[in-house]
């Protein structure tokens, strides 16, 4: 085993801003395509599936929905419509946001097209990153800031506990992944090669673990986990077998705006949107002066990626 160093979820005191962005924003993708496939998947099984399904998606509703303020979509009407995705983490015994997403759903482009902005990036007007911002100002406050930096409106969201991924795993009945590393963690041992992930607790442990210098390691390993979700999530019998561990899964870890019958039509109108995805680059400022890399966000550089995301609407 080499020296590098491990933190676990439980007792990690810091939040260390990602040198790399692009994993976590795959593996974001991998998440909202994921909730698509199960809605699609498990409407054709049946009244006992289709009831257990209300009742998980019931239980996934954010109870402060009511007083969020979004912009209403026509779903029948097959409209393009805005999710914002926020994904947390626990630190220090607080909800802190890792990751967030702008997702762009298009039925007539037949594209789902995902913003990623990084919470460690500083709003230049607000002298705060995005992370912080959401901490202090909540939900509501959040979903303005984005609409009027990036002039978009936004029509639902979903916030997701990190954590999914590996209750995901274990309600699945597991995964199969390439480790590239040899380390322990947890009470586990990870050698190099073929995995099989199966529960909840050892997945967590391959997921939480932290190499001292860098963090591109731990974004491979929760890219393979969540790609392997994904691929199981396609399988029919999978589906079939664990349905109920996964949606209690999902219900458990999700809070959203969207209902079931929000769900139903988008199963039935966007299908194809959320079968094919892309991302948009947002370009940031870079500032070294003080040895470390400390990223901001103009309102310049904002708006030119809310017209592409805007673009991305356009029917």
């Amino acid at each position: 085993m080499n020296s590098e160093q491990y933190t676990s979820r439980s007792h990690r005191t810091t939040f260390k801003p990602k040198k790399s962005h692009s994993t976590l924003k795959t593996v974001l993708t991998t998440l909202g395509v994921l909730l698509a496939v199960v809605a699609i998947a498990l409407g054709a099984l049946g009244f006992k599936v289709y009831s257990d399904a209300k009742t998980a998606v019931n239980a996934a509703q954010d109870p402060k929905a009511s007083s969020i303020s979004v912009t209403t979509a026509d779903f029948a009407n097959k409209d393009p419509f805005t999710t914002l995705i926020v994904g947390t983490d626990t630190v220090a015994g607080q909800k802190v946001a890792t990751t967030i997403v702008l997702a762009a759903i298009n039925p007539t482009t037949k594209k789902t097209t995902f913003l990623n902005i990084a919470p460690d990036i500083i709003m230049s007007d607000e002298k705060t990153t995005f992370a912080q911002f959401y901490r202090e100002q909540g939900l509501q406050a959040t979903i303005n800031k984005l609409q009027s930096l990036f002039n978009v409106k936004i029509n639902k969201y979903a916030l997701l506990d990190m954590n999914m991924l590996g209750s995901l795993t274990q309600a699945t009945g597991g995964v199969a992944v390439e480790n590239a590393t040899t380390f322990s963690a947890d009470g586990y041992s990870f050698n190099v090669g073929t995995l099989n992930l199966k529960t909840t607790a050892k997945t967590n442990a391959y997921l939480d673990y932290r190499e001292t210098d860098t963090e591109d390691s731990f974004l491979t390993r929760q890219q393979g986990v969540g790609m392997a979700l994904l691929d199981n999530l396609k399988q029919p019998k999978i589906l079939v077998t664990h349905y109920s561990a996964i949606l209690d899964t999902l219900s458990a870890n999700v809070k959203t705006n969207i209902t079931f019958a929000d769900s139903r039509t988008i199963a039935r109108n966007y299908y194809q949107a959320l079968q094919t995805t892309t991302k948009i680059n947002l370009h940031t400022n870079t500032d070294k002066s003080t040895g470390v890399a400390i990223k901001s966000l103009n309102t310049t550089k904002a708006a030119k990626a809310g017209q592409t995301f805007n673009e991305a609407l356009a029917n």
